[in-house]
């Protein structure tokens, strides 16, 4: 071979210098695209309220933690300090400059958070435009910041948005050849994506066996870049957890670990290998110091396998999954190899996370640059449907001649209804994008702030005495976090009350104590369901001040007590209180109740009866929820537990409410209750005036004639009314029947009081 053949052939193997130039983006379209996403970004914000989930805080304490000196993280720590190292100056100036109200520093963090967000719409447009073009580049960044999972969570300190920022500047450098220099910068990049999110690490392994299976052993491999790149960013995170938490790379293996393992596990469990399967989770455990209980073989999940599948429009707006669809179409006709690479990404991240029992589309966030660069090049392939020498329409007007003497002007035509065609459909993906935002529940723990809130105004106006400040606490310490007055010093009560059941007689006592130093704790009742020593805890110690509600944040919390200590000027009536009575009708007198409801038991050769004297209709602070208390008088001794069954209906139309309990908040059951004793018993009523509710179907009722369960539409004007029934042990041979004066419904249920006002006595 003659050295000028030579010299040619060498160049073809290396890289274009001219392709590790920036792709040529036109400066006003791009900040056109970012001012529409940072106005998205802001429209996101106004909608939201309350955290989205605990990694915001958790990010924003560590930085905190660190600056003041407190030990950051533990022995189970798997996330890396590294995002949590952009908010530490905000905390530093918090202390340098002796700023007691700490408010401002999650607005200040949020809005780092929209410029990372930003930042990655640009990143996702240079990597579409590397792929696609530049219109296609265009239109994914249009894409990625109209997602509504991106517009959820880019308005937080999240590193999940930063670490898939990371991800697409990585690919770029490898979707095709480029210099060692960009490809080295390019590792770096995936390693930094890593060390942000170590989610990121199938994507980046897939990234490397992709360029493996391309270059193999050449000299000029673009792989020796990545690898070289992302092993000193994994080197430095090795530092970094040996600097912060005190050992070696403790975060990246524990994650590798625990992550490997699930998933390893689950595997083996579903191919029938349980032996196997077992043999990884032991070895697993013995890492990480996971209990293995005998007979355990076989896996759980939370959610099925298809999950994503069948919420995928939670993402994905139709809109979007269309130019998804022309854009896999585009691939396949121009055999762009950069998208097979980013198809080959999102089907190996989607079928690993449905591989875990825990989902959330927060975990696709590394994917959702690759999503968006497919729908930018279908936004090409829809663009040149009907225009062009090569397009569908093209063929379709001359499928076997040449193009006919109008073919320019029926060109142009098509050319315009394609781009026309485009152009909607990103526009549908934009304008939908606030509705498909607002499908994620954007307020679903916003009542902790407004509990807080409530909790500040309490506390200013009610100092205490000694001139220290309201403890207080929260069963999600995080709902409130960095919400505080100075006044209110906001304490972690660890472990958490949701485990306090489980816990040994030592950690219980430890929990006790918290208790005792606490003011105020801000508790959602879902958590006092089916745990009566908690109940029986917090009933000693606290009585309810207020009850916060938003029926439109969903069932994720639920409603808030807020529960404070008696002191003077905070009326806070107790869960449940006790109180022996010898004289009922003078107990009822002194209270202005009506005649009573007496439920009798037929027992072998006597009767038992449970009375109900009265129920209280108290109006709490918060956002106006209605506490009934209710006043159960022992008339005979009771040797069986009892249900009750509450409805609320607003004259003869259907039930708003219903609830199926056991008494006393299962805390003093009817079978403990001695003969003469009333017990007085709180609990919260949510009444839902947008829809009735099915009452609590009672097995062994004989089926309704068609038409009866059918109540009348309810009349506006009528008062909403509490009706009861208690119910006898499944094992019970006699009915439990209502003495009573008052109505009762076809159901057995007894009219119990009426809810037009506040009574409180």
């Amino acid at each position: 071979m003659q050295p000028d053949a030579q010299a040619t052939s060498a160049r073809s193997l290396a890289p274009d210098p001219d392709v590790d130039r920036a792709p040529a983006l036109p400066r006003g379209a791009l900040l056109a695209i970012l001012a529409a996403t940072l106005v998205l970004q802001l429209v996101a914000w106004s909608m939201q309220r309350g955290y989205p989930l605990a990694d915001v805080v958790e990010y924003l304490e560590r930085a905190r933690h660190w600056v003041l000196g407190v030990q950051v993280g533990n022995e189970g720590t798997i996330r890396s300090f590294a995002f949590s190292a952009l908010f530490v100056p905000l905390f530093a100036i918090d202390r340098w400059f002796g700023i007691e109200d700490a408010r401002w520093v999650m607005p200040a963090a949020q809005l780092i958070g929209i410029a990372i967000g930003l930042a990655f719409v640009w990143a996702v447009a240079r990597l579409g435009a590397r792929v696609g073009g530049v219109r296609a580049g265009l239109a994914a960044a249009l894409v990625a910041g109209a997602n509504p999972i991106f517009l959820l969570h880019s308005v937080w300190p999240l590193a999940d948005i930063a670490a898939a920022a990371c991800l697409a500047l990585g690919l770029e450098a490898f979707v095709e050849r480029r210099s060692r220099r960009r490809e080295f910068a390019g590792g770096l990049w995936l390693g930094l994506a890593f060390v942000l999110a170590y989610k990121t690490l199938p994507v980046i392994a897939l990234v490397a066996t992709w360029c493996f299976a391309r270059d193999r052993f050449r000299r000029t491999s673009a792989w020796r870049g990545l690898v070289g790149g992302v092993a000193i960013a994994v080197a430095l995170q090795v530092v970094l957890d040996r600097w912060m938490y005190g050992e070696w790379g403790g975060s990246v293996w524990r994650y590798v670990v625990d992550n490997t393992g699930s998933v390893l596990t689950t595997t083996l469990a579903r191919l029938g290998l349980v032996d196997a399967a077992r043999a990884v989770y032991e070895a697993q455990s013995s890492l990480r110091d996971f209990p293995v209980l005998d007979g355990e073989t076989t896996t759980r999940q939370l959610l099925p396998k298809t999950w994503y599948l069948e919420h995928l429009t939670s993402f994905l707006s139709w809109p979007v999954l269309a130019l998804g669809v022309f854009g896999l179409f585009r691939v396949a006709r121009a055999r762009l190899a950069a998208g097979v690479l980013l198809i080959a990404l999102v089907v190996v991240h989607a079928t690993l996370t449905s591989m875990k029992g825990d989902k959330s589309f927060r975990l696709w966030m590394p994917i959702l640059p690759a999503l968006a660069v497919l729908a930018g090049l279908g936004f090409e392939q829809v663009r040149g449907a009907f225009g062009g020498a090569n397009s569908w329409g093209a063929r379709v007007r001359a499928p076997g001649a040449g193009v006919s003497a109008n073919g320019p002007s029926v060109r142009a035509t098509g050319v315009r209804v394609s781009a026309v065609l485009a152009a909607a459909l990103l526009f549908a993906a934009v304008a939908l994008a606030p509705f498909e935002l607002q499908r994620q529940t954007p307020r679903r723990y916003g009542v902790f702030w407004d509990a807080m809130d409530y909790v500040n105004g309490v506390v200013e106006a009610h100092p205490l005495k000694s001139g220290r400040r309201f403890r207080v606490s929260s069963s999600f310490y995080w709902g409130p976090y960095l919400r505080n007055v100075p006044e209110a010093e906001l304490v972690r009560v660890w472990p958490p009350l949701d485990f306090y059941p489980r816990l040994g007689p030592g950690a219980k006592k430890a929990v006790q104590k918290q208790l005792d130093g606490l003011d105020i704790l801000i508790l959602h009742v879902a958590l006092l369901a089916e745990q009566p020593a908690l109940v029986g805890e917090l009933n000693s110690r606290y009585g309810v001040l207020a009850a916060f509600h938003d029926p439109s944040a969903g069932e994720v919390t639920g409603p808030l007590y807020v529960l404070a200590r008696q002191r003077p000027g905070m009326v806070a009536p107790r869960l449940i209180e006790t109180e022996r009575v010898a004289d009922p009708d003078a107990y009822r007198a002194a209270r202005g109740f009506g005649e009573p409801v007496r439920f009798e038991m037929p027992v072998g050769d006597g009767v038992e009866v449970l009375t109900l004297l009265g129920v209280e209709t108290r109006t709490l602070a918060g956002t106006g929820e209605r506490l009934l208390v209710y006043h159960w008088f022992a008339e005979t001794e009771l040797t069986l537990p009892y249900r009750v069954i509450a409805r609320v209906r607003r004259g003869d139309g259907p039930v708003t409410w219903s609830e199926g309990r056991t008494p006393a908040w299962a805390v003093l059951p009817t079978v403990e209750r001695t003969r003469g004793t009333v017990v007085r018993e709180a609990r919260l009523v949510l009444v839902d005036e947008r829809a009735a509710v099915a009452p609590e179907a009672d097995p062994e009722a004989p089926p309704k004639a068609p038409g009866e369960a059918v109540p009348e539409a309810p009349d506006d004007a009528a008062v909403e009314e509490l009706w009861l029934a208690v119910e006898r042990p499944r094992d019970a041979l006699a009915p439990v029947r209502a003495s009573v004066t008052s109505a009762v419904d076809a159901d057995g249920f007894v009219r119990a009081a009426s809810l037009a006002a506040d009574d409180s006595r």
